[in-house]
């Protein structure tokens, strides 16, 4: 049963004595939120215009792997918040993992996509396998929790459900931090075997690597 406060289902009950306010209410590092989104979002644009520019005007040639990268209400205290703002919340909160988890993915693997060019070796080939492999396998793994956390499935966004059955969203939320690490390591690691013997200046071989990083990122 939601609390009630001034006739308004609340998320949850305010501490005691504290005055809720629907109209002004208290927000937390909104400044914060609107830096790193605005910053974030500002730059992420830059470099997708920076590739459709190259493949478009300078190369005229789109590939297998462009295609993969096309896929591509804050610090409210939750007393002061309608429960029917937090039904939209939850219900973005669902969404949300569901539609990271393959963009992240089709951006792992179109840059997989280009080592497959980098390097005829076949251990090279089966690393790149591997590794794609590894991202799609943890992709899907970890869309399949975030689409059916609950049991029924509905109580994932219907926040009317009292007692339903839930995995630990948390412990999710971190798997997936976790695996991205790891396959974003394994995709930079990729191209360094064939960078350092290459013959070319050390400042070349940092540069090759760190531009390798960036599209890792």
């Amino acid at each position: 049963m939601a609390a009630v406060v001034n006739g308004v289902p609340v998320a949850i009950p305010p501490p005691e004595g504290y005055q809720v306010d629907f109209d002004n209410p208290q927000r937390n590092s909104v400044n914060a939120a609107y830096w790193l989104f605005g910053v974030g979002n500002f730059l992420a644009l830059l470099f997708m215009l920076q590739r459709v520019y190259v493949r478009l005007v300078i190369q005229k040639t789109v590939r297998l792997e462009d295609g993969d990268f096309a896929r591509g209400v804050m610090g409210t205290h939750g007393w002061e918040m309608p429960i029917t703002k937090f039904a939209m919340f939850v219900r973005a909160l669902y969404l949300l993992p569901i539609l990271y988890n393959p963009v992240q993915c089709g951006a792992k693997m179109a840059l997989l996509l280009v080592y497959r060019r980098l390097a005829p070796q076949m251990w090279f080939r089966i690393a790149v396998w591997f590794t794609a492999f590894a991202v799609v396998g943890s992709s899907l793994a970890i869309t399949f929790v975030t689409i059916f956390p609950c049991q029924p499935t509905r109580a994932a966004w219907d926040i009317s459900y009292t007692n339903p059955k839930c995995i630990d969203r948390n412990a999710v939320y971190k798997a997936t931090a976790a695996l991205g690490a790891i396959t974003d390591f394994m995709v930079l690691a990729i191209p360094i075997p064939v960078v350092i013997p290459l013959q070319i200046a050390m400042r070349q071989k940092i540069g090759l690597v760190c531009f390798f990083a960036v599209g890792g990122v």
